[in-house]
């Protein structure tokens, strides 16, 4: 019997087992380089690790590739939501022509480069000290701490003479997957602590945009009263719509700030670097240079959503306003239709009084003429005046009720 597994068991197993380096035996070199590549990069580069590591038949949605493509050199490729890294392990035995072939091929690969770091990794403090003079770390800016068993220096800043930031580790006595796993989780702070950092940029540039949309809103607030209120609506309009296009334009990079931020805390927890007396800790500079940018950028959405509910309260009020007043418009405008009607009613019912009448006038005076004609010839028993004189209230009432009957008839129609 086999057991009835999820479509995603699988995917979810593989992901635990993800971003796992190979032990590391040191001495060696450690070069890492974090790109931003576009689509169309992803794919060359893509196709660039596959055939530098010969796994062409890969599952074409993996999203890590490595291998040993050359004895004393290891790969390893992975693919992130917005970044890609490649790392390139250089064991101490490899010729300088061999690395440099590697390296060339590192360094080509496409899309733009957000960080490269370059890691010696020796046995001890011994063989770690004329690689930091070297390097020429200036005092004041080098952080050293123990971390793990190892010690690391280095100085965040790029080495001079290339584009690669360097660090120098000390391993110790450590074993070399443990020495892997805290090599990895130091690139993978720094990385994230890069990626957190594209966020403070945009913060800055559109937070003036932020500014101006505080300052139009308060000044349309202090209007309110003085300007129409309907101006004044189709202003907030306007400005609910700057905030929106705003938002949608770098909502996503706040977001994706704040979950790098929390990630580099979880590194920074996990690492718990121990301070060595001169020299800064990785905790403290860390912090101390990643922590207000990440509260600059909270800062810029608290900012937004703040405008954007002020903006939508103004507007609520101001339509409620509006309503109103269309509402009294509406009442005044009823008011005078139903004056007008009764006025038409009125008039109305003159017209048909003075119809009757009239009808009445005419129907008498063709009566007489035939009573006349009666009379004549003697066929009446009284005379044609008295004759029609009695005949003027039948006449009338019967044409004031055959009129009201016609106007009922017309209103049922």
């Amino acid at each position: 019997m086999t057991i009835a597994s999820h479509p995603l068991r699988a995917s979810a197993v593989a992901e635990m087992h993800l971003r796992q380096m190979p032990p590391l035996t040191v001495p060696c070199r450690v070069r890492q380089t974090v790109r931003l590549p576009s689509a169309k990069e992803r794919a060359a580069e893509r196709q660039a690790v596959e055939a530098m590591l010969g796994t062409a038949d890969a599952k074409p949605d993996a999203r890590h590739l490595s291998g040993s493509p050359d004895r004393g050199i290891a790969l390893a490729w992975e693919r992130h939501t917005e970044a890609s890294t490649t790392l390139l392990v250089v064991s101490d035995g490899v010729d300088a022509e061999t690395e440099r072939r590697y390296i060339d091929w590192l360094e080509d690969l496409p899309g733009p480069v957000m960080r490269a770091t370059l890691l010696d990794l020796v046995e001890d403090e011994a063989a770690a000290l004329p690689l930091v003079a070297e390097a020429g770390f200036e005092a004041a800016e080098t952080v050293s701490c123990n971390i793990q068993g190892a010690r690391i220096w280095t100085n965040f800043r790029l080495a001079k003479g290339h584009d690669y930031g360097r660090m120098i580790v000390a391993a110790h006595d450590t074993h070399p997957a443990d020495l892997a796993r805290t090599i990895q989780q130091l690139q993978e702070l720094g990385n994230y602590r890069n990626l957190a950092l594209l966020g403070l940029a945009v913060a800055q540039q559109r937070g003036a945009e932020v500014t101006a949309i505080e300052r139009d809103l308060s000044a349309a607030t202090g209007r309110m009263g003085e300007t129409a209120d309907r101006k004044l609506l189709e202003g907030l309009t306007m400005l609910a719509a700057k905030v929106a296009a705003l938002r949608a334009e770098t909502e996503y990079r706040m977001s994706a700030t704040a979950a790098y931020g929390q990630i580099v805390q979880d590194r920074l927890e996990s690492l718990a670097p121990q301070p060595i007396a001169g020299f800064q800790n990785l905790s403290e500079f860390t912090e101390r240079r990643l922590l207000p940018a990440l509260r600059t950028c909270a800062s810029f959405r608290r900012r937004l959503e703040a405008v954007a509910l002020r903006i939508e309260q103004t507007t609520a009020m101001l339509r409620t306003r509006v309503d109103l007043e269309l509402q009294d418009q509406n009442a005044a405008l009823l008011g005078s239709m139903e004056r007008n009607a009764v006025r038409q009613l009125r008039l109305q019912h003159l017209v048909e009084g003075l119809s009757v009448i009239a009808l009445t006038y005419y129907a008498i005076a063709l009566l007489e003429k035939l009573l006349d004609a009666g009379q004549e010839a003697h066929w009446l028993p009284a005379s044609a005046e008295k004759l029609a004189a009695l005949a003027i209230l039948p006449v009338l009432v019967t044409f004031s009720l055959l009129v009201r009957w016609r106007a009922h008839r017309a209103e049922k129609l």
